[in-house]
């Protein structure tokens, strides 16, 4: 099967049926204005930078991102970039979108479902994308940058679901509690048909995201059952996402547990990331959350070094 028309091979009508209505709600967080001309751009095989510094130079918000995402730690330069068409250029299309899809899903509140914590996403979004792009660096699956914006977006099914049935998803989140991804999924399928990595999957292919970001999303909770005809890319980006959500529940005071910390050294060796470098991985991506945390203007999370957390369990 190409796993490009996967979604709409009809393998689950009810969910088919789910996310038609999802959409039909025009709720969606979506981009708008520049962020939609980017969007736009990016899926236009002749366009050139040229075209993008332009509809880039109309929005400050997304110049001033782009310009410190350059300077960032993921984009691993050693001189500083201050000139606009030169982050523009060293960024590319797809960065520049991710930037600017970041801004807009940000924008969106969902003070309806107060269970959900905008903050708190987006914090653990920026955790797992951080987490993601250093298996990338090591795996070679994917490349680390798109790694990044996978894990970035991995989650974006929760603020969907928040989003479009405020009422209805603060009852599935608080009945879930914290009890883990495949809880929550039972609990968002028995309310809408679908859960939160479907919905994910289903959205990012809609923005026209490389189709292994998709596959990713849809599996990152399976990785140790993968369906055999996956796709390197989509299997690797897998792992990466799999590893990003242990990670995601050891630095959350209520999921951090010994467990969880053990089975942070076991995915991570799963992921060509050896016991013996996997506490210095962890201390090296608590660093980059910080340094990254200004770039995307979110709040760090407040974790100790890997050592150190056996502490609080």
């Amino acid at each position: 099967m190409n796993q490009e028309l996967d979604f709409d091979a009809g393998e689950n009508r009810a969910q088919d049926t789910a996310y038609q209505t999802i959409k039909e709600l025009d709720a969606l967080p979506s981009p708008a204005g520049a962020a939609l001309s980017i969007c736009e751009l990016a899926n236009d095989p002749s366009a050139t930078i040229e075209q993008l510094l332009a509809i880039v130079e109309t929005d400050p918000a997304i110049a001033g991102r782009a310009l410190k995402f350059v300077n960032s730690p993921i984009a691993g330069l050693h001189r500083s970039v201050t000139s606009l068409r030169t982050a523009v250029t060293m960024l590319g299309t797809r960065n520049v979108k991710i930037i600017a899809l970041s801004l807009t899903l940000m924008s969106h509140k969902t003070e309806q479902c107060p269970t959900f914590g905008d903050g708190w996403f987006w914090t653990e979004s920026l955790v797992r994308a951080v987490t993601a792009r250093h298996v990338a660096a090591t795996s070679k699956a994917v490349p680390y940058d798109e790694a990044f914006a996978c894990g970035l977006l991995s989650q974006i099914g929760r603020l969907s679901f928040a989003t479009v049935y405020p009422e209805t998803y603060d009852e599935v989140l608080r009945t879930a509690g914290w009890k883990g991804a495949e809880v929550l999924a039972r609990e968002e399928r028995d309310a809408f048909d679908l859960d939160h990595r479907e919905l994910g999957a289903r959205i990012v292919a809609d923005w026209h995201m490389p189709p292994w970001f998709s596959l990713a999303i849809r599996h990152q909770d399976n990785a140790d059952n993968l369906p055999e005809d996956l796709d390197s890319k989509a299997a690797g980006a897998a792992h990466a996402l799999n590893l990003a959500g242990v990670v995601a529940q050891i630095v959350q005071p209520r999921t951090l547990t010994k467990d969880s910390l053990s089975r942070y050294s076991v995915v991570a060796n799963q992921n060509g990331i050896s016991p013996q470098t996997a506490e210095n991985t962890f201390n090296d991506m608590r660093n980059e959350w910080n340094q990254m945390a200004d770039t995307f203007a979110i709040q760090p999370p407040r974790v100790d070094e890997f050592a150190d957390l056996y502490r609080f369990v």
